[in-house]
């Protein structure tokens, strides 16, 4: 379900006039033949959502017989970095997901979806924040020599990264009342 949600979101993002509405208005806009149409403002104002939070969501195949592995990575590991990054603020939250049916050799089976306050909290480089995400990696692994070992002999042998994708959470606007009297 949150899946479609987040498709429903990026649609909307993308396609803010679509479904044959007309722009503020009401009236349809034409172009002289030859000339592309200018692509609509998406002003905050005008759009059907308010912005949200931004999620990393990375989808993750389990090599064979290897399922008991990953999920020691995640449950000994990757959730205490994940934890470490939360408690100072680089993160909003995380979850998993797990598809127990598939739909070919090449789908995921689980996903880990990490959130952030903003797309700039989460793409922008800040050499600062990048040392305290590590900082908080090395907590857990104690060097840097450790983590390499602990991610190529349990996180890299257990699992193959299908996607990986950043998508922004909305929240759909009510829709507006005629006033009274109006139709």
């Amino acid at each position: 379900m949150r899946r479609i949600l987040f498709v429903i979101a990026l649609t909307l993002a993308a396609f803010p006039l679509a479904g044959g509405q007309t722009p503020a208005g009401g009236q349809a806009q034409s172009t002289p033949a030859g000339q592309q149409p200018a692509r609509p403002q998406a002003g905050p104002e005008g759009r059907p959502f308010d912005d949200g939070p931004v999620w990393r969501i990375t989808y993750f195949r389990t090599k064979p017989g290897k399922g008991a592995d990953h999920v020691r990575w995640l449950r000994e590991y990757r959730r205490r970095i994940l934890d470490g990054q939360k408690s100072q603020g680089l993160i909003v939250d995380y979850k998993y997901f797990v598809k127990p049916t598939t739909d070919g050799p090449n789908d995921w089976n689980i996903a880990e979806a990490v959130l952030f306050k903003s797309y700039g909290e989460h793409l922008d480089f800040d050499e600062a924040r990048a040392g305290r995400m590590n900082d908080a990696s090395l907590k857990v692994f104690g060097s840097v020599e450790n983590r390499a070992k602990v991610w190529a002999e349990l996180r890299d042998a257990s699992r193959e990264v299908v996607s990986s994708q950043v998508v922004r959470e909305v929240t759909l606007r009510s829709m507006a009342t005629p006033a009274s009297g109006s139709q």
